[in-house]
């Protein structure tokens, strides 16, 4: 993380481009992983997913719910280094997952919290919440 925030450029391209994954489960335990494309037929691993990159015909991205077999989750969303984040680029946490993060309930709090953790362990990573979608109730 300090070699990707004093700016080697290899790093800094991968950890802005391949975010990592991470979830908190339904009993608050953090599961974290990148995003990887499969084979949607075998399954067999191809490549990690880039953060813009579409999935193309027989690939399949295994995105959050993948972390914890789809079960039910407190908050989850993205750490990436974000190169443009002001004043000056930093690691972020988002809450960019749109089944445990983007979702109704989430809160600012939530995304807070989760940062705390990774600093007990002395990852310091600036949390960046996105709204929560408003859910069609129709």
């Amino acid at each position: 993380m300090v070699v990707t925030e004093k700016g080697l450029g290899v790093t800094r391209y991968v950890y802005s481009e391949l975010p990592i994954l991470w979830v908190v489960d339904s009993v608050g335990k953090f599961w974290f992983s990148i995003e990887e494309v499969v084979n949607a037929t075998t399954r067999e691993y191809i490549f990690p997913r880039a953060r813009y990159f579409r999935t193309a015909e027989g690939t399949q991205k295994l995105s959050h719910p993948a972390l914890i077999e789809a079960g039910p989750g407190r908050i989850g969303g993205e750490i990436l280094f974000d190169l443009h984040y002001k004043p000056s680029a930093a690691w972020c946490i988002t809450n960019g997952s749109g089944r445990y993060g983007t979702r109704p309930g989430r809160t600012p709090d939530h995304l807070a919290n989760a940062a705390k953790e990774f600093a007990r362990y002395g990852i310091k990573l600036q949390d960046v919440f996105i709204p929560t979608m408003a859910r069609n109730r129709t």
